[in-house]
């Protein structure tokens, strides 16, 4: 597994980390772990991102580890090739602008379904739970122990890609690792309150909003919720808090697939899906040029919400009829 990547990190010299815009859970932990791997292995490592992670995170020291094209930037070595975690390089935002061109080479490290692995050299896995479980395997391999604080990313970062432990793509590997890293000291109570439990005020206020959005369709199996920059606005919220709104309608046993359309503060729009399963989540966003997995996905949107909704729930209808 770890071949092409240890002959990669000896051709480069400096090495910048990067990830998709509005990093997930597994996006920024798999960097915190891969950024720690790095340092075991005398490379001369930073991570810049395009954004900011969630708050809930901050207890893993992010912004420690993680620079932000927008606030602190870190000394960007003249020479340097580039690490992209947990999607494509040419889905990491404004940090694409800073460093794709510049970069000696790139190589990926990723465990979504995708278009683009033949092109980049890489370590790539779709049946992995998470880009956090290829780093940990990458871990075992090259025989670095990882800290208690490495630990709680990488189980952080699980935890978040496989909804507790959920998803279908969790298996006994998967379950192997996070035993692994409890051994360690990871508490898992402890991650639980930090990713589940310390949601701001705004965002009840954000969930109030959006909800009140809720729409059914196709025989009450799918569902469309909207949030405007607008609704962002008055509710205080941060944009990267709306993530886990795109899994309430799914909580109901009618409903297979959860439809978020949604918009930044700076007015980018996107398509969030999300299915039970018998829906192909990946397939719907490989048509607007987005990604993910087979029961999660999404993708920008460059036209309005009511066009692009009426787009997606034509192709749904073609699925549900």
């Amino acid at each position: 597994m770890v071949e092409n990547f240890l002959d990669f990190i000896n051709r480069a010299g400096s090495i910048v980390i990067t990830s998709h815009e509005s990093p997930d859970g597994d996006a920024v932990c798999s960097e915190i772990g891969l950024y720690k791997l790095l340092l075991h292995l005398k490379k001369d490592t930073v991570i810049l991102n395009s954004d900011r992670a969630e708050e809930k995170y901050d207890f893993l020291n992010t912004d420690r580890y993680i620079a932000q094209v927008n606030l602190r930037k870190p000394e960007i070595p003249e020479e340097y090739s580039l690490i992209v975690v947990d999607t494509h390089p040419f889905n990491i935002g404004k940090a694409g602008d800073l460093l794709r061109d510049k970069a000696g080479e790139i190589f990926v490290i990723d465990h979504h379904e995708d278009s683009y692995s033949d092109h980049y050299e890489g370590i790539h896995d779709s049946s992995a739970s998470s880009t956090c479980q290829l780093v940990y395997q990458m871990m075992e391999e090259l025989k670095f122990q990882p800290d208690l604080e490495t630990a709680q990313a990488l189980f952080s970062g699980i935890v978040y890609d496989t909804g507790s432990f959920q998803y279908k793509k969790t298996t006994d590997e998967t379950f192997r690792i996070g035993g692994n890293l409890v051994r360690i000291g990871v508490d898992p109570f402890m991650i639980h309150n930090h990713l589940d439990q310390s949601n701001s005020k705004a965002f009840l206020v954000l969930q109030m909003e959006v909800m009140k959005t809720l729409e059914f369709f196709h025989g009450d199996r799918v569902t469309s919720l909207t949030m405007t920059k607008e609704t962002l606005a008055r509710s205080g919220a941060r944009y990267e808090e709306a993530q886990p709104l795109i899994n309430l309608p799914l909580i109901c046993r009618d409903v297979e697939v959860s439809l978020l359309f949604k918009e930044s503060e700076e007015g980018v729009k996107r398509c969030s899906v999300r299915s039970k399963g018998n829906f192909d989540c990946y397939e719907l966003a490989n048509k607007y040029r987005g990604g993910g997995h087979r029961t999660a996905a999404g993708f920008k949107i460059s036209g309005s919400f009511e066009e692009i909704k009426a787009e997606v729930l034509e192709e749904l209808g073609r699925f549900f009829s």
